[in-house]
């Protein structure tokens, strides 16, 4: 049995009364929502998940949740404990497998492919979403993720604007980026 599995904190009454205050004041669930989480197995989005999971045995508001882990084929990265965990706590499980890393290997000529990896991960979340029914994809971010977020889309809105620029003389362009944090709902039927 895997130590994911056998230690289980409970959620402390501050933290899922606030979450769920958040939640209702912003409205970011809604009657009928199908959540997909998205569980790389590290300490925010573990924490999500126990959170997401306490508000809905405890809200008025129903609504599903699944999980996916998206598993880049990189050597230094195992999914395998994630299943048992999820599949134990009763909620589905999917594993994407894309070979994301390779890809960075072969197409980025630098050592660090975190936002390439960021991006296509993210993309294979939504198309997992949509080909699953799911209409709303939580990520786990903290602050430091969030703000580490905001400012690289601020540097590559500035860049794309400057590149637009001097490419069609025009000046300020739009880049059209949006925050990996900020996730758009799909829109209503």
């Amino acid at each position: 049995m895997s130590t994911v599995t056998q230690h289980r904190l409970p959620v402390p009454k501050l933290l899922a009364r606030r979450v769920g205050r958040a939640l209702a004041d912003f409205t970011m669930i809604r009657p009928g929502d199908r959540i997909l989480l998205a569980l790389s197995g590290g300490k925010d989005s573990w924490s999500l998940l126990e959170l997401l999971r306490e508000w809905q045995a405890h809200s008025p508001i129903p609504f599903a949740l699944g999980v996916a882990t998206v598993d880049p084929m990189s050597p230094e990265y195992d999914p395998a404990p994630l299943r048992a965990a999820v599949e134990a706590r009763g909620l589905p499980y999917y594993l994407e497998r894309q070979d994301i890393y390779g890809r960075a290997q072969q197409h980025l000529g630098r050592p660090s492919y975190c936002s390439f990896c960021a991006r296509m991960r993210r993309g294979v979340l939504y198309a997992c979403a949509r080909r699953e029914g799911y209409n709303v994809l939580a990520l786990g971010q903290h602050l430091d993720d969030l703000a580490e977020s905001f400012f690289h889309v601020l540097v590559l809105q500035r860049r794309a604007a400057h590149d637009e620029g001097a490419l069609s003389g025009a000046g300020r362009g739009s880049a059209g980026h949006s925050s990996p944090g900020l996730l758009p709902r799909a829109p209503d039927p």
